[in-house]
């Protein structure tokens, strides 16, 4: 605002929206063009405001003013999220996002699952919170996303939306720790990497009780490229006192949630992917904590054994089913616990085997295939390593199943790298 002839205009476009409903005293300083207008002249720019923005003749009105300003011009424009669409305009939350619809009544043209990963953390979340006066929730302004809807509208005393400000978001978690409370935040996996330099000096370096949800990992379904949760491992794996869980279905899911916040220790992950839940395994609710914290051997081979992340699972179960039938006898490892990878368990589960099959939804780069094998170079196993995962760049807009077969992902894709990569096997 101190420079002058920059022939820049600021256009600020004011729905009242962010992702959800505005609120905040900037949010509400804009409803009143008066307090608008002190609040951008006091930092030195010329405000001109509000304009109509389904107003051609004022908005071209509006440009001329700010193009003749020897400052540097704001022009206010207020318009309505999804004009001109009722379809968009009805829902203005649920038309944020992308998905497959009926043009005239915007209706999804797939079922959409009413169960899903953060339906389910969220109802545990819940019931410990009513357990537990000292647990906290945070999140920074995607509640549709991350299902904490009903969390937010029950405990708004113990619940904290700071706005899309997702690093002011992870020390605030931190601040709360602090202060002796059990803080819970929860991101969309591709907005967490916006706060990694909280995650590492605040949250990691404090070591402090918090609980992370990340949703959204791996194919996070149409959005853009940019919306995949596919390095988080990645960039995860190096940061220390950071424990990262992965479930492979809803009992899993509800089993971390609970065990989490019934026994907070330090800073702790769980990263969930997206769309509906699957449902592999009741008994995982009820075994002992002691064997739940473990990497689990799913089934015992002879042949090759996959080590699968949570939402592979049932791709390689079933890659697993179609080895049998072939003769094979594969085994099956669900990781559960991805940093620190249990060691000693896997070590011992992994040392029969002379073939081993990492399968993640990820950049193979840094991924766990590559934690897999570091762990099987170090304790000298002496067995090959096929690492399946995703290639370095970036993951075009498409359903789980349309990008998994893509990727090779899928149990076909799988079935095709193992018998490509061990002729002996086909």
């Amino acid at each position: 605002a101190v420079e002058k002839d920059t022939r820049l205009v600021c256009v600020l476009n004011d729905n009242g929206f962010a992702i959800s409903p505005g609120f905040g005293a900037l949010h509400e300083a804009l409803q009143d063009a008066e307090r608008a207008e002190d609040l951008f002249g006091a930092l030195g720019y010329h405000y001109i405001g509000p304009v109509d923005g389904h107003d051609l003749e004022d908005l071209i009105g509006a440009f001329e003013e700010a193009r003749g300003s020897e400052e540097v011009p704001i022009v206010h424009v207020k318009t309505t999220k999804g004009h001109g669409w009722p379809a968009a305009q009805d829902h203005p939350y649920r038309q944020h996002f992308s998905f497959p619809f009926d043009v005239d009544s915007g209706k999804p043209r797939e079922a959409v699952p009413q169960v899903t990963y953060p339906t389910v953390a969220a109802a545990e979340i819940g019931r410990a919170m009513e357990a537990d006066d000292d647990i906290v929730c945070i999140t920074p302004s995607t509640l549709y996303a991350t299902g904490l809807d009903r969390v937010f509208e029950r405990f708004p005393e113990r619940t904290f939306d700071p706005g899309m400000e997702e690093q002011h978001a992870m020390t605030l978690t931190v601040g709360l720790a602090l202060g002796g409370l059990k803080p819970v935040i929860a991101y969309q996996s591709t907005f967490m990497q916006r706060a990694f330099d909280q995650l590492i000096h605040d949250v990691c370096f404090m070591n402090r009780p918090t609980l992370l949800l990340s949703f959204r990992s791996g194919f996070a379904g149409y959005d853009n490229p940019t919306h995949h949760g596919v390095y988080d491992f990645s960039y995860l794996r190096c940061l220390p006192n950071l424990r990262v869980l992965y479930p492979k279905d809803a009992f899993e899911a509800r089993r971390m949630v609970r065990d989490e916040l019934a026994e907070l220790n330090g800073p702790t992950l769980i990263l969930m992917p997206y769309g509906p839940i699957e449902e592999h395994e009741p008994a995982a609710e009820l075994e002992p904590r002691s064997t739940f914290a473990q990497a689990q051997l799913c089934k015992q081979g002879r042949d090759l054994v996959l080590v699968c992340v949570g939402h592979k699972f049932a791709a390689a179960q079933e890659a697993c089913a179609e080895l049998e039938r072939g003769g094979l006898e594969p085994g099956l490892i669900n990781l559960r616990v991805l940093q620190p990878l249990d060691c000693d368990h896997l070590v011992e589960a992994l040392r029969p085997y002379e073939r081993v099959v990492t399968l993640e939804e990820a950049v193979i780069e840094g991924g766990v295939g590559s934690a897999v094998s570091d762990l099987v170079h170090d304790h000298d196993l002496g067995c090959e390593v096929l690492r399946l995962g995703l290639p370095r760049g970036f993951i075009e807009p498409g359903s789980a199943e349309e990008l998994a077969s893509a990727y090779g992902l899928d149990a076909r894709g799988v079935l095709e790298a193992i018998r490509e990569r061990w002729t002996d096997l086909a």
